[in-house]
């Protein structure tokens, strides 16, 4: 949900102010044309009318027409320096032109005359689009200060945290907020569901990224290779798409039963959920773009579980479960969420792309003897820390270069943040490459020995993809579960020397790697095969959630479920000869 443009109203009584109404009118209702007639009218009557040119530069923006957007912006303010909403507005079209350093100076502009809910969180998107997380939850903060049901405060503040180092007591109480003020008040009804214990289950997935998008990649393995014999998907698609443009989306929706509730609200997505008989229904979006977190708070199914999408707890005691795994989330943590915790073998699962890309290179120091580390996480999760931290790497290894890919590399303030960062290192050591298509993507990886991951928040699919490519990453495993996915793949694979426990290790594990390189030499040609055989991907994984939705199952339906730490088995209690190695799950 991106940040709305505030259109400037008629206060006035002049002819001016009269087109600007009837221009106005017609802007809401997106009639472009017949709004830019009315406001060009109304300029020939005042040709220095602050509302009109404003409300054309919004309507350049709305058009796509960021250049437009801006110079009309800036004209405006020329002739009303002093409106607040003008500046707002002129740090948004900035923002959608990828000038956010500049956009940052016209927000503060913007706060300095009125301090709104909606400044402050047009501030923090701008501060996490730079890279500074930490004034961005502060900025979110105090929007939600202001306006505590602020819509995109609410959601953005929980994403934010995970860029910067936060406690699991913080985020919880952050999680906490957002659902005292945006959870369901109403009554709940009660489930008809069937409670046969060992009947097919229907399983609905819910989130918007049934589509060529990261999270896919992780949760798609389950959702199209469940065994139909037990469990009947439904995928329920939360945002507008054409499946015609899209292969990922057409796979989901050959393979599931496909329905599409992005123009549905909360009332009518409840009721086909109920109609559909849903019996666990799994959030895939946590508190990112598409998520229907408010849905999940009516409870349209007995049993709710969140997952995969931006898995970092929801703070909603109506969802049940949270599948996620002993190393991400140590019993220690699981009092910081309303969800129980159910272990799976991994938080994350993984179906790897088919490009019939090669499993492994030849290091690149090998061709020119230039060691080359990569950094191919988005820029937003580019930390103070973790530039210092790669700083103190370069100085520690003469002579290496260090190459950083991501879409920001074509805006000047994310190399400039980075040269800042850098300073006493050659500038010809800095290498910045922008995005490009996801084959490339993969084949990018190959160009570098060894990836740093960010911190901390850590890589997610890129994590997976880099190690499937056969290069090897050095991550650091903090305080949160988004910093810890990266380790927990590499664990699961039997990497755990690649795995830092502070800054420090991180720094000394990346410099030994780079100075001895026999180590990541020997490791490349098996990396895809290790990954391919760990716990994380093939049908294993996928039964081991079967295994847990069945347990859940029989839970709500009166019996207790028990299921295998060994073969993911599930075995009612009562069964006579029960395996000594079936253990009650423990939540």
């Amino acid at each position: 949900m991106p940040q709305p443009y505030h259109l400037l109203p008629r206060v006035g009584s002049s002819m001016a102010e009269e087109w600007l109404d009837i221009g106005l009118q017609h802007q809401v209702a997106g009639r472009f044309a017949e709004a830019e007639i009315a406001y060009l009218k109304g300029l020939r009557v005042e040709p220095n009318c602050g509302p009109i040119i404003t409300n054309l530069g919004i309507m350049a923006a709305q058009q796509n027409n960021l250049l437009a957007a801006v110079q009309r912006l800036e004209r405006a303010l020329l002739f009303d320096p002093d409106n607040a909403t003008t500046w707002y507005n002129y740090a948004l079209a900035l923002l959608e032109a990828e000038r956010a350093d500049e956009a940052l100076r016209a927000i503060d502009r913007s706060l300095k005359i009125m301090e709104s809910a909606d400044a402050l969180t047009a501030k923090g998107m701008i501060l996490t689009s730079l890279g500074l997380a930490a004034e961005a939850v502060e900025a979110y903060d105090r929007a939600l200060d202001k306006n505590p049901q602020h819509p995109l405060a609410s959601y953005n503040t929980p994403f934010a945290r995970t860029l910067k180092n936060t406690t699991p007591a913080d985020n919880h109480k952050a999680r906490t907020r957002w659902h005292e003020t945006h959870g369901w008040k109403g009554e709940r009804k009660s489930h008809q569901n069937d409670k046969t214990p060992d009947r097919r289950m229907r399983v609905g997935y819910v989130g918007g990224d049934f589509k060529m998008h990261s999270a896919a990649f992780i949760f798609g393995a389950v959702i199209r290779n469940h065994d139909k014999s037990a469990v009947e998907p439904y995928c329920f698609m939360t945002m507008p798409c054409d499946p015609n443009a899209d292969h990922q989306t057409k796979k989901f929706m050959e393979t599931t039963a496909w329905r599409d509730i992005s123009a549905l609200d909360d009332d009518a997505a409840e009721a086909l959920i109920r109609d559909e008989k849903i019996d666990i229904l799994v959030d895939l979006s946590g508190h990112t773009g598409g998520n229907r977190l408010p849905l999940f708070t009516r409870k349209p199914a007995p049993i709710q579980v969140h997952a995969w999408g931006f898995a970092h707890g929801t703070g909603c005691p109506e969802i049940d479960w949270f599948l996620a795994d002993e190393y991400a989330i140590p019993p220690a943590e699981r009092q910081f969420f309303a969800e129980q915790i159910w272990d799976l073998p991994a938080i994350v699962g993984y179906e790897p792309s088919d490009y019939g890309q090669p499993a492994t290179s030849p290091p690149p120091v090998t061709r020119d003897g230039t060691f080359t580390f990569g950094v191919f996480g988005r820029f937003e999760k580019y930390s103070p820390q973790a530039l210092e931290a790669w700083h103190k790497i370069l100085l520690r290894t003469p002579g290496s270069v260090l190459q950083f890919k991501d879409a920001t590399m074509r805006r000047p303030y994310a190399i400039r943040r980075i040269l800042e960062a850098m300073r006493g290192i050659d500038p010809k050591r800095l290498r910045f490459m922008q995005d490009t298509s996801h084959t490339e993507q993969m084949l990018a990886y190959q160009g570098v020995d060894l990836v740093l991951d960010t911190f901390p928040h850590t890589g997610g699919v890129t994590a997976l993809e880099m190690l499937y490519m056969g290069v090897p990453v050095v991550t650091l495993y903090n305080g949160q579960v988004g910093g810890r996915t990266t380790s927990v793949v590499l664990r699961a694979m039997g990497r755990r020397s690649w795995i830092a426990e502070s800054i420090d290790e991180y720094v000394k594990i990346a410099v030994d790697l780079a100075q001895q390189r026999v180590e990541i030499a020997q490791a490349r040609p098996s990396l895809r095969r290790e990954l391919l055989d760990s716990p994380i991907c093939g049908p294993g994984y996928v039964r081991a959630v079967e295994a847990a939705y069945r347990s859940m199952w029989w839970r709500y339906c009166g019996h207790v479920a028990a299921v295998s730490r060994d073969t993911g088995e599930v075995r009612r209690a009562a069964d006579a000869g029960l395996p000594a190695n079936l253990q009650h799950h423990r939540g």
